[in-house]
């Protein structure tokens, strides 16, 4: 997780493509199906620690 973290702020690392590619999946996910990701969220947070990403938080109706 911290080299994860750590790559975020470089440009064209591992780590931001995928927080780029995943977040466009989220917003198309937002607009598509908005019930999944609310229920995605839930079952997450009781089986994995979450962190917050070091970075411009996205703009969540299910985030608590």
């Amino acid at each position: 997780m911290d080299t994860y973290f750590g790559q975020l702020s470089t440009p064209g690392s591992d780590a931001s493509e995928h927080l780029a590619r995943m977040t466009n999946k989220v917003e198309k996910l937002e607009k598509q199906d908005p019930n999944f990701l609310q229920t995605n969220y839930e079952i997450d947070v009781d089986y994995f620690d979450l962190k917050k990403l070091p970075t411009k938080p996205l703009n969540r109706s299910f985030q608590k």
